[in-house]
């Protein structure tokens, strides 16, 4: 651990963490399917294509965390997939609580609320500022 940690930094550490959070979302979406909200404008997108955008988003997060010159990337890559249904929940509760709200969806201000943690988590990394181990300053 502490060779990745010298690898990596600490914001790359984040980033695994990240990578790992999203693949098991991503396998989650590709496994279950049968999952819809009417009115969650993200879910027209099919499950696998979602689900290898959460994938895909992750491995280049941590890809581009190997790399300390790309890290900001990686975080942009990172925090794109969770704003998507943040949005896409919000507004199908938005259209819920309205007047005439369907086809709306109920649950969209919790699934919205869980999926704004995993963009603030990101936030969190970003702000992470990687200060020079020891060991570097000796080699």
């Amino acid at each position: 651990m502490h060779a990745l940690r010298q690898r990596l930094g600490v914001r790359g550490l984040g980033l695994l963490l990240i990578w790992v959070t999203w693949s098991l979302i991503g396998l989650g979406v590709y496994q279950d399917e049968s999952v819809t909200a009417a009115g969650a404008p993200h879910l027209i997108i099919p499950a696998h294509i979602r689900a290898a955008l959460w994938l895909a988003s992750g491995t280049l997060a941590l890809v581009l965390a190997c790399s300390r010159r790309w890290d900001r990337l990686a975080l942009l890559a990172a925090v794109l997939m969770p704003t998507v249904p943040v949005t896409s929940y919000l507004w199908a509760w938005i259209v819920y609580i309205s007047p005439g709200g369907e086809p709306g969806y109920p649950g969209g201000w919790y699934n919205a609320a869980i999926h704004a943690v995993l963009v603030a988590y990101v936030l969190l990394v970003a702000g992470i500022v990687d200060v020079p181990h020891r060991d570097r300053e000796q080699a």
